[in-house]
């Protein structure tokens, strides 16, 4: 029932009562039942994902958001640019801090519930790095609402260049678009020609592997 129990985590935040809501909803929608012959339940995973989160679940949700100090909803916000995921090592980057310093200051909206630690579960990328997730999309939209423009923009070219340089070589191919979906976000604070002429180049690897599919 892990899966199951993770499924439901999630859409409702750990919140007992929105816990107990959401599986009598399914068990009505004849999403989960007893198989008589195999002896176990079973559900319709697929179905159950599909399912919206309460509304009064993601209201508590964003005042568990509002009471963290200043310095860790600052983190959440450059982390929601970022993405869903993200690494600890590109966040440190984005912050400016070292990852120790980051990690420690992410420590509240992890004891909160608001962000998982998945490194040591199965990260998207398989990578090695201490990696993260947002407990909701709610929960990263509304920590990237607290930005102005112009620090979304920011916080986006910072990632995008933090990534390319932490990216080999070898995997750039298959990284170049979310990378670029980043940097081209703020194109215009990048203003040295250097960086742009480099850019454009990397804009034409995209365009052409996007042609190509």
């Amino acid at each position: 029932a892990g899966t199951l129990a993770e499924t439901l985590f999630r859409k409702t935040c750990g919140i007992p009562f929105f816990l107990g809501q959401l599986l009598k909803l399914i068990y009505k929608e004849n999403l989960i039942s007893f198989d008589l012959k195999e002896g176990c339940w079973q559900w319709e995973e697929q179905s159950i994902q599909q399912l919206k989160m309460p509304e009064d679940a993601a209201v508590l949700v964003l005042e568990k958001l509002q009471k963290l100090q200043v310095e860790t909803q600052n983190i959440l916000k450059l982390a929601s640019c970022i993405g869903n995921y993200f690494d600890l090592k590109t966040l440190a980057a984005v912050c400016e801090m070292t990852g120790e310093q980051t990690a420690s200051l992410l420590r509240p909206a992890v004891m909160e519930g608001l962000v998982l630690s998945i490194s040591n579960l199965q990260p998207p990328d398989n990578s090695s790095e201490d990696v993260y997730e947002f407990l909701h999309d709610l929960v990263r939209q509304e920590a990237y609402s607290l930005l102005s423009e112009e620090e979304k923009k920011k916080a986006h070219v910072k990632t995008g260049w933090s990534m390319l340089k932490n990216t080999d070589r070898n995997q750039l191919n298959g990284k170049i678009m979310s990378i670029l979906d980043h940097i081209n976000r703020g194109l215009d604070l990048i203003t040295d020609s250097s960086e742009r002429i480099k850019l454009a180049k990397y804009n034409l690897m995209a365009g052409k592997k996007a042609k190509a599919s």
